[in-house]
């Protein structure tokens, strides 16, 4: 309540406005709010975490922010802040797990495709819960190719 209030006050303090999402986030994890008020939570969280995007240093607050959108079942902004992480970092694993799972999302099995084949071809570097979850969907694409 008090952190809201300040970030109302200053919304261009840095300060307060790292506060406030950190606020906002420990909320959304810890399941404190839930129904409409995690839905106006995580809306303003991506708010937050959009303001913050250009003068990330790498890809971590925009793949907070996509994680945020998909949330939000958001899938066509989820989809261009991942594009644009995958621009800026096409080597980086979490931008790429996360553009399979709003392709899943989505049930869109030929962006599911798309996403597989990115990684293969950027080479990007996995780690053993990323090859975990590729080995899972190449399976499945297998499966459904031969059924």
């Amino acid at each position: 309540q008090r952190l809201r209030e300040e970030y109302r006050s200053a919304p261009q303090d840095t300060r307060v406005r790292n506060a406030y999402r950190k606020q906002l986030q420990q909320a959304l994890d810890t399941g404190v709010v839930q129904g409409y008020a995690a839905r106006f939570w995580r809306q303003q969280l991506a708010a937050l975490l959009e303001q913050q995007l250009p003068n990330a240093p790498d890809d971590t607050c925009g793949c907070q922010l996509a994680e945020t959108q998909l949330a939000l079942q958001d899938y066509d902004a989820a989809d261009q802040t991942l594009a644009a992480l995958i621009a800026q970092w096409p080597g980086r694993e979490a931008p790429w797990l996360l553009r399979l799972r709003c392709a899943a999302a989505r049930g869109d099995g030929a962006a599911v495709h798309t996403a597989l084949d990115g990684i293969r071809k950027q080479q990007v570097y996995l780690s053993a819960a990323g090859r975990e979850t590729i080995r899972f969907w190449q399976e499945g694409m297998e499966h459904e190719t031969v059924s």
